[in-house]
């Protein structure tokens, strides 16, 4: 599966952290996408353009990324009590991360 990303993106955040606490690495290919950028080879891949956006292995892609998180939680058959915990990682990132990282980061690092 490939996963595409930007390093800013706060969604895209989210679903990485889904692929790591759940050991998917080996499974999913993180992308970087090339995005507001009027030709980028990223809009023929997915023409909103929006990130994060996962094409599953079937060839289906899937965006918005409560989506893609659910998706890929399920991916590794744990329990749901283990796939509640990757939700409140998850939550926590969105509540208290954000504002954190965005404060570390470079200005122009979310373009």
């Amino acid at each position: 599966m490939k996963l595409y990303i930007t390093p800013g993106s706060p969604y895209a955040r989210m679903a990485r952290i889904v692929v790591l606490e759940r050991g998917l690495e080996n499974r999913i290919e993180v992308i970087t996408a090339q995005t507001r950028v009027a030709d980028s080879p990223y809009y023929r891949i997915n023409p909103s353009g929006r990130v994060p956006y996962l094409i599953r292995d079937d060839g289906v892609g899937m965006e918005e990324s409560s989506v893609i998180c659910a998706y890929l939680d399920h991916l590794d058959g744990k329990p749901v009590e283990k796939r509640i915990e990757v939700g409140c990682v998850v939550a926590t990132a969105e509540n208290l991360g954000d504002p954190a990282v965005k404060a570390l980061l470079p200005p122009d690092a979310a373009k």
